[in-house]
Protein backbone atom coordinates (compact mmCIF):
# COMPACT_ATOMS: atom_id res chain seq x y z
CA UNK A 1 0.00 0.00 0.00
CA UNK A 2 1.00 3.49 -0.44
CA UNK A 3 2.36 6.21 2.51
CA UNK A 4 -0.17 8.02 0.89
CA UNK A 5 -4.12 7.74 0.72
CA UNK A 6 -5.41 8.39 -2.65
CA UNK A 7 -7.37 11.48 -4.10
CA UNK A 8 -10.85 10.63 -5.31
CA UNK A 9 -9.93 11.88 -8.39
CA UNK A 10 -6.72 9.40 -8.66
CA UNK A 11 -8.82 6.09 -7.18
CA UNK A 12 -11.46 6.81 -10.08
CA UNK A 13 -8.84 6.94 -12.45
CA UNK A 14 -7.06 3.90 -11.21
CA UNK A 15 -10.67 2.18 -11.49
CA UNK A 16 -11.25 2.98 -15.04
CA UNK A 17 -7.58 1.60 -15.78
CA UNK A 18 -8.25 -1.51 -14.45
CA UNK A 19 -11.71 -1.72 -16.00
CA UNK A 20 -9.67 -0.96 -19.47
CA UNK A 21 -7.16 -3.47 -19.12
CA UNK A 22 -7.60 -6.96 -18.79
CA UNK A 23 -6.51 -8.92 -15.60
CA UNK A 24 -5.64 -5.64 -13.84
CA UNK A 25 -6.98 -4.45 -10.64
CA UNK A 26 -6.57 -0.79 -9.07
CA UNK A 27 -4.00 -2.23 -6.46
CA UNK A 28 -1.79 -3.43 -9.30
CA UNK A 29 -1.92 0.09 -10.86
CA UNK A 30 -1.30 1.91 -8.61
CA UNK A 31 1.22 -0.03 -5.99
CA UNK A 32 4.18 1.58 -8.25
CA UNK A 33 2.98 4.90 -9.00
CA UNK A 34 4.31 7.81 -6.67
CA UNK A 35 2.65 11.31 -5.68
CA UNK A 36 4.66 13.48 -3.42
CA UNK A 37 3.91 17.30 -2.91
CA UNK A 38 7.13 17.89 -5.21
CA UNK A 39 6.39 15.01 -8.18
CA UNK A 40 3.61 13.20 -9.89
CA UNK A 41 4.76 10.04 -11.66
CA UNK A 42 2.87 6.83 -12.74
CA UNK A 43 5.16 3.91 -13.31
CA UNK A 44 4.07 0.60 -14.71
CA UNK A 45 6.01 -2.47 -15.12
CA UNK A 46 4.40 -5.64 -16.64
CA UNK A 47 5.58 -9.03 -15.07
CA UNK A 48 3.95 -12.53 -14.37
CA UNK A 49 2.02 -10.93 -11.98
CA UNK A 50 0.96 -7.94 -13.55
CA UNK A 51 -0.35 -8.18 -17.30
CA UNK A 52 0.65 -6.08 -19.94
CA UNK A 53 -1.02 -1.98 -20.31
CA UNK A 54 -3.10 -1.80 -23.30
CA UNK A 55 -5.14 1.57 -22.91
CA UNK A 56 -3.62 4.88 -20.81
CA UNK A 57 -6.16 6.97 -21.50
CA UNK A 58 -7.75 7.13 -18.12
CA UNK A 59 -4.24 8.94 -16.99
CA UNK A 60 -5.41 12.13 -19.37
CA UNK A 61 -6.95 13.19 -15.99
CA UNK A 62 -3.96 13.32 -14.39
CA UNK A 63 -3.11 17.06 -15.11
CA UNK A 64 -0.41 17.24 -12.39
CA UNK A 65 1.52 14.31 -13.81
CA UNK A 66 5.37 14.75 -14.72
CA UNK A 67 6.76 11.36 -15.51
CA UNK A 68 5.34 8.42 -16.95
CA UNK A 69 7.34 5.56 -17.10
CA UNK A 70 6.00 2.16 -18.73
CA UNK A 71 7.48 -1.07 -19.58
CA UNK A 72 6.65 -4.34 -21.50
CA UNK A 73 3.34 -3.16 -22.10
CA UNK A 74 1.01 -2.76 -25.27
CA UNK A 75 0.37 0.67 -25.56
CA UNK A 76 -0.45 2.00 -29.03
CA UNK A 77 -2.44 4.86 -28.64
CA UNK A 78 -0.31 7.91 -26.81
CA UNK A 79 -3.10 10.70 -27.33
CA UNK A 80 -4.64 10.62 -24.15
CA UNK A 81 -1.25 12.08 -22.93
CA UNK A 82 -0.99 15.13 -25.33
CA UNK A 83 -3.13 17.59 -22.78
CA UNK A 84 -1.25 16.47 -20.10
CA UNK A 85 1.13 19.71 -20.20
CA UNK A 86 3.42 19.40 -17.10
CA UNK A 87 4.63 15.68 -18.68
CA UNK A 88 8.12 16.07 -18.90
CA UNK A 89 9.69 12.48 -19.07
CA UNK A 90 8.10 9.67 -20.72
CA UNK A 91 10.04 6.57 -20.85
CA UNK A 92 8.15 3.40 -22.54
CA UNK A 93 10.06 0.21 -23.08
CA UNK A 94 9.06 -2.59 -25.04
CA UNK A 95 6.35 -0.43 -26.91
CA UNK A 96 4.24 -1.97 -30.02
CA UNK A 97 6.03 -1.32 -33.49
CA UNK A 98 5.12 1.91 -35.24
CA UNK A 99 3.98 3.32 -32.41
CA UNK A 100 2.97 7.07 -32.82
CA UNK A 101 5.27 9.65 -30.52
CA UNK A 102 3.72 12.85 -32.58
CA UNK A 103 1.07 13.28 -29.63
CA UNK A 104 3.70 13.42 -27.38
CA UNK A 105 6.33 15.76 -29.35
CA UNK A 106 6.51 18.18 -26.74
CA UNK A 107 8.10 15.98 -23.81
CA UNK A 108 11.23 17.23 -23.46
CA UNK A 109 12.96 13.65 -22.50
CA UNK A 110 10.84 10.93 -24.25
CA UNK A 111 12.43 7.74 -25.01
CA UNK A 112 10.13 4.95 -26.72
CA UNK A 113 12.19 1.36 -27.59
CA UNK A 114 10.77 -1.74 -29.00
Amino acid sequence: MKDYMLTPLERNVFDEMAQCNPGTTPEMIYKTCHHTPARYYFHYCADRIRPPLVDISPLAQLQGLEWVTIYQCEIRDLSPLSNLTKLNSLRIGGAAENIDTSPVSFVSDLNISN
